[in-house]
């Protein structure tokens, strides 16, 4: 097929059917009139659209098709145009041309559409209820703006497919839009962008739940729960890396230790009260001088034991921190010199050494 690689498109046709619908409409009117044809097929359309992929053409092909522009014939994949002014080359709406008046007036207060003009916008898919609420609104906007019209009919169709259009995102948009729940975890996409960016996937996991449990709180709905995640989880780790490079070198722990600015700052994002936090601080500070251990961010380490410490509830904080040293005992095994030194410390001496620190420190 010897086409010309442009395309003229009709403005109005354009602003009435949108771009794509009649971009399409202006190839099938070439493949017939270069090939002097009443029918065109769906590879014939499918040849002169490369920059579509054939689910696109066809979905427009069935918008055409719903407005009465385009029927599609027995033979299926073969169309033929509704309307068709071969004299001018273009397509011309059924009803369009009862729509042109002879001089330009004033819409009147009383003013109603033809009923063509219901019917054209029912080809569009619009429902009379639609139509008809938009009139008062219509009639109001250009009477204030005082603006003079040859076809009111015209101009109004165009107004209310431009409103429908603008209801039919607001709708999809609206449906996409969900409450988080708990079972809640973020996409493929937002967890590869975060691994980009260094957040470890420890990091992630630990943080979903706290995420999950504000925006449930907060009943608020979205279509957006992955880009929010991705930049709370930012803000998380940005803020959590300053307290674990506060340090060069690791040091043990201090009696006289307390955390930084930097450790509040984070502690508000999470939620937590303050005096809870401060609470822990006694008990954190003795579990970490009895085991003698060094590290280079306390601060990170006292966040993470705050926060474990909050979930399970403050009636549990002893019991826990019970289970911590009994742990940390099992495993760290110190010697108790006795007479035979030589010999390794029974489990009996073990669970001695346990009481004697509870007792020593009240727990």
């Amino acid at each position: 097929m010897n086409q010309s690689s442009s395309i003229k498109i009709s403005k109005e046709i354009a602003k009435t059917l949108g771009l794509n619908q009649a971009v399409l409409l202006e190839i099938i009117q070439s493949i017939i009139l270069v090939r002097k044809i009443n029918e065109v097929s769906l590879k014939d359309i499918l040849s002169e659209t490369p920059f579509w992929n054939q689910k696109k053409v066809q979905k427009n092909i069935e918008s055409l098709m719903s407005k009465g522009i385009l029927k599609e014939l027995n033979n299926k994949n073969t169309f033929k145009l509704g309307s068709y002014n071969k004299k001018n080359q273009e397509l011309v709406p059924r009803t369009y041309t009862k729509f042109k008046g002879h001089e330009k007036t004033n819409i009147e207060q009383r003013w109603k559409p033809r009923p063509e003009t219901i019917l054209q916008a029912k080809e569009y898919g619009i429902p009379d209820k639609f139509t008809y609420s938009q009139l008062e609104e219509f009639i109001h906007f250009y009477k204030e703006k005082g603006e003079q019209n040859r076809s009111w009919d015209l101009k109004f169709l165009r107004y209310i497919i431009k409103e429908w259009r603008k209801r039919e995102i607001e709708v999809n948009k609206a449906s996409k839009r969900k409450l988080i729940n708990k079972e809640w975890l973020p996409d493929g996409e937002a967890l590869e962008i975060l691994y980009k960016s260094g957040v470890t996937k420890e990091f992630i996991e630990n943080e979903i739940p706290e995420f999950t449990l504000y925006w449930q709180d907060k009943g608020e709905a979205s279509d957006t729960w992955n880009s929010r995640f991705i930049s709370h989880i930012r803000r998380q780790w940005a803020r959590a890396q300053n307290l674990i490079n506060n340090s060069d070198l690791p040091t043990p722990m201090d009696k006289a230790w307390l955390p930084s600015k930097d450790f509040y700052e984070v502690l508000s994002l999470s939620e937590i009260d303050k005096e809870f936090a401060d609470s822990c601080i006694k008990e954190f500070i003795l579990y970490w001088q009895e085991t003698g251990q060094s590290h280079n961010s306390w601060n990170s380490k006292f966040f993470r034991h705050v926060k474990f410490q909050w979930e399970k509830g403050s009636k549990n904080s002893h019991n826990n921190l019970n289970k911590i040293i009994k742990a940390n005992w099992s495993t760290y095994q110190p010697k108790v010199f006795t007479k035979d030194s030589q010999n390794k410390q029974s489990k009996k001496n073990i669970n001695t050494k346990l009481k004697q620190l509870k007792d020593k420190y009240n727990f």
